[in-house]
């Protein structure tokens, strides 16, 4: 009798498992068409909007000059916004990735920095130290967010190019594959005057 039992454990084992490797399935592949259908919807939602730059910015050109203006008047503009939730150094490390979209003279490259006014010092130490040669603007009244409040948290979406209009064009990281690269410069040939 006892070996009918532990024969019967098994088999309920195995099924208790094969349920709960089902139900963990389940929820990863509808929690994926979950994000999937919202991604798309922000996508939507987004590309309608306009988007505004802030005026007073400080900006680091090149390696030390300090000056308080807006971006320049390029009709095309690839943004890329960094708030508070990412890691100034990380991205910093990364930013030599876009000289070739800085160097583009169809589109004017933005760098924004959204720090509030404790980090700001600790952030200007670092974009001191880094060496960088493109312009970096330090958004120092968190204007950015003001200005775009329907902007989505998705990091995804703080990469994108907009016209003189700010209405986006592409949204996403042109350096992060050789797809979105090509797509990229499609765009950028598209729109250019």
């Amino acid at each position: 009798m006892r070996l009918k039992w532990h024969m019967y454990d098994g088999i309920i084992h195995r099924i208790i498992h094969r349920i709960i490797c089902i139900c963990i399935m389940i929820f990863v592949c509808t929690s994926c068409d979950y994000n999937k259908s919202r991604v798309k919807s922000d996508l939507e939602h987004f590309i309608q909007q306009n988007i505004l730059i802030p005026k007073n910015m400080i900006c680091i050109n090149c390696v030390d000059s300090l000056i308080n203006k807006s971006p320049e008047t390029k009709s095309l503009k690839y943004v890329i916004y960094i708030d508070e939730s990412l890691c100034k150094e990380c991205v910093i490390k990364q930013l030599d990735r876009y000289k070739d979209i800085y160097d583009d003279p169809n589109v004017e490259l933005i760098i924004i920095f959204s720090q509030s006014s404790t980090e700001i010092q600790s952030l200007m130490s670092i974009l001191k130290n880094s060496n960088l040669t493109v312009p970096i603007y330090i958004d120092y009244n968190q204007e950015f967010e003001l200005l775009n409040k329907d902007m989505p948290d998705d990091y995804r979406f703080h990469y994108f190019l907009m016209d003189f209009d700010g209405r986006p064009l592409f949204v996403g990281d042109p350096t992060s594959s050789q797809r979105l690269k090509n797509l990229f410069q499609k765009v950028v040939q598209k729109y250019s005057s």
